[in-house]
């Protein structure tokens, strides 16, 4: 539909808004069902999905006035989402196999499609030996199904081939993901494109010939490149070429964002976009080590290292191996954040270490803290007004009751990242921890918590959609205020179930 290419929240809602009226107006049961999914998904697609449950309701009545799998379909795929942020990966997997039997039954090949790779990531986040057996075969079949009915060069099949590239690449072959990804790249249009301009120099300040130059809103590297295009950056990547000058030119630039340079083994730091930009390359070295990732898959987990005096847009991403083992071979000069993280259903683990590198280095050493233990952290807005969206972190040890986003980031070693939500519907948790919980406030529930003395820490957050949300959080992370305080312990180092967190109401992030 329309409304899915309007990225403004309040506009999409007045679409919405419009879509739902017309819908009523008219004696067509498909489209309310229509709608009705449609408000929903765009519910939950903001990051607290306020009202998902309601309107989730709504639409599972609507659909059951439609005699037609693919309706039913639609729901389905939804409840996979939820299930999946709920951490219940087996009924995620159970609701993404019926959404892809229902669209099938219909003929729908895209959104079957679609909907498939979405449940074989969910599959690969569940990571039993037979979920992981089957996804080169899913994803061979989805491939052959597409190709055959939309053609080689349709989107579905290039999402397709962008999955499997970019799964080579968690895999280990990183050579591999590069040829495989580099083969889809194709430039998109920006939407407000800026012109950049500037210089590469060496370390003396002298102009550099050959470089690579490369521009986005985020990007990515790894040990063969300053830049790979994964799915979803791929199209707003640009690349430019330095003159014997040391000059270069990008006419369509992202209006915001990161760029870095390379030559041979040489880098530059990321600096942000701007109109002149100048970029110094230096040395890089060797960093690798292991991860203990306490018996969970590789494929789970990534390391990446980012740069603590530069932008947050940027970071270099290793794959971890089947002994825990990581490697990028030009890591430039610096103050880094080398971390680990595993990805759950609805939570991240995360291990890190800062320091200063100067020289190759090949024993960091990452432990991912596994545990069994589970705190609820009900989150409640300090000002009176509904906390609208927050996002929850759980950490070992004891912080400082109050700091920003920026100094969170840089002093974070371990702990649990995970979103708020409001507590409705099938959300379950104890009846001591739901009497905590008032009108507006959200909850989220952290499972395998740090044992031993932690801290929980909470921060407000605009409601826009995501990718607009994380655009602007990376730019302002300083004027994100973080609350924390330590999680109380029970008799004999038992955890109280729950803590209450009062967080400031969000800073502008323009």
């Amino acid at each position: 539909m329309a409304v899915d290419a309007v990225e403004n929240p309040v506009e999409r809602d007045r679409h919405i808004r419009d879509a739902e009226q017309q819908a009523q107006r008219c004696d067509d049961e498909r489209v309310r069902a229509e709608i009705a999914v449609l408000e929903a998904s765009h519910a939950l697609d903001s990051w607290h999905g306020a009202g998902i449950a309601s309107k989730l309701a709504l639409a599972d009545a609507a659909v059951e006035r439609v005699p037609q799998a693919d309706a039913r379909a639609d729901v389905d795929a939804l409840r996979m989402v939820i299930a999946r942020r709920e951490d219940d990966l087996d009924e995620a997997v159970a609701r993404g196999e019926a959404a892809v039997a229902g669209y099938a039954a219909r003929g729908r090949i895209g959104a079957q499609v679609r909907t498939g790779l979405d449940l074989l990531d969910v599959r690969e986040t569940r990571a039993r030996p037979e979920d992981l057996a089957a996804i080169p075969e899913r994803h061979a079949a989805w491939r052959a199904l597409a190709g055959k009915a939309f053609g080689e060069h349709h989107p579905v099949v290039r999402q397709i081939d962008g999955a499997i590239g970019a799964r080579r690449f968690l895999l280990g072959d990183v050579a591999g993901a590069h040829a495989a990804l580099e083969a889809l790249r194709r430039p998109e249009p920006i939407a407000q494109a800026r012109a950049i301009r500037g210089r590469v120099v060496d370390e003396h300040g002298r102009p550099v010939a050959g470089a690579r130059v490369v521009a986005g809103p985020e990007l990515v590297g790894d040990s063969l490149a300053v830049a790979l295009p994964f799915p979803g950056q791929a199209g707003a990547m640009r690349d430019a070429t330095t003159a014997a000058d040391g000059t270069f030119a990008i006419p369509d630039g992202s209006g915001d964002g990161v760029i870095v340079a390379q030559l041979g083994d040489r880098r530059s730091l990321p600096a942000a976009v701007a109109d002149d930009v100048t970029l110094a390359l230096g040395p890089t070295s060797r960093l690798a080590g292991r991860v203990d990732l306490r018996g969970e898959p590789p494929t789970r987990a990534i390391v990446g290292v980012q740069f603590v005096a530069a932008t947050g847009l940027y970071q270099l991403l290793a794959p971890i191996d089947r002994d825990g083992r990581f490697e990028l071979a030009a890591v430039p000069h610096g103050r880094v954040r080398v971390y680990a993280v595993v990805r759950t259903g609805a939570s991240h683990a995360v291990a890190g270490s800062t320091f200063d590198f100067a020289a190759p280095r090949t024993d960091v050493a990452l432990a991912i803290a596994w545990s069994h233990r589970t705190v609820h952290v009900v989150v409640r807005s300090a000002s009176g007004a509904p906390a609208g969206n927050a996002q929850v972190v759980v950490t070992p040890g004891e912080r400082a009751a109050s700091s920003n986003l920026a100094e969170m980031i840089t002093d974070f070693m371990s702990g649990y990242s995970i979103r708020a939500h409001q507590l409705e519907g099938a959300r379950v948790v104890p009846d001591a921890v739901a009497r905590l919980v008032r009108r507006d406030d959200l909850i989220a529930t952290v499972k395998h918590a740090p044992e031993g003395a932690a801290t929980a820490c909470a921060w407000g957050l605009p409601n826009d959609v995501p990718a607009e949300l994380e655009k602007k959080l990376r730019a302002n992370l300083a004027k994100v205020r973080v609350t924390c305080a330590p999680i109380p312990l029970g008799p004999a180092g038992a955890s109280a179930s729950a803590i209450v967190l009062e967080v400031e109401p969000p800073a502008r992030l323009d």
